[in-house]
């Protein structure tokens, strides 16, 4: 094929065209991908902290709940579970949401994200519960600035 025929320039004009439309929708792919990680709930937002609802005694052995209000909005419209360790008289919860990026740009609306978590004590005493989360929002791939509130709960 040389480019001297019009056969062989059409055919090299196609491959070209082809090679260029590839390399297009390649290259606009990621604009139009949603990116989705789980990250801690936000539980400071400016001056104001997440409503935690932790009752005041509960019973050896049996579950209990409580309750974490925290901040969402944004790139971050659903919950994402918890994580929770138990070790004696201390629980460490981490509440999570999930962040999904659709584009290149987050709403920026402010929502309150209720979760209810589960726990249980073995130990009779003075229990504390630490919440870990974020102070800052955590849209566009942010790292967390951690924060941690903690409740106390009699368990007898």
């Amino acid at each position: 094929m040389t480019l001297a025929s019009a056969r062989g320039h059409s055919a090299l004009c196609r491959t070209c065209l082809g090679i260029l439309a590839v390399l297009t929708f390649t290259a606009s792919a990621p604009l139009d991908a949603q990116a989705a990680d789980t990250v801690p709930a936000r539980l400071i937002s400016y001056a104001d902290t997440a409503a935690i609802i932790v009752p005041d005694t509960v019973r050896l052995g049996q579950a209990f709940t409580v309750t974490v209000t925290a901040f969402a909005g944004g790139c971050i419209r659903t919950g994402g579970g918890s994580r929770v360790s138990i070790h004696g008289l201390v629980a460490d919860v981490t509440p999570l949401h999930v962040r999904r990026v659709v584009g290149d740009a987050c709403d920026s609306d402010l929502i309150l994200f209720p979760q209810t978590i589960s726990l249980r004590f073995d130990r009779a005493g003075l229990g504390r519960i630490r919440f870990h989360g974020a102070a800052n929002r955590l849209d566009f791939g942010a790292q967390p600035q951690w924060v941690v509130i903690e409740r106390r709960v009699v368990v007898r």
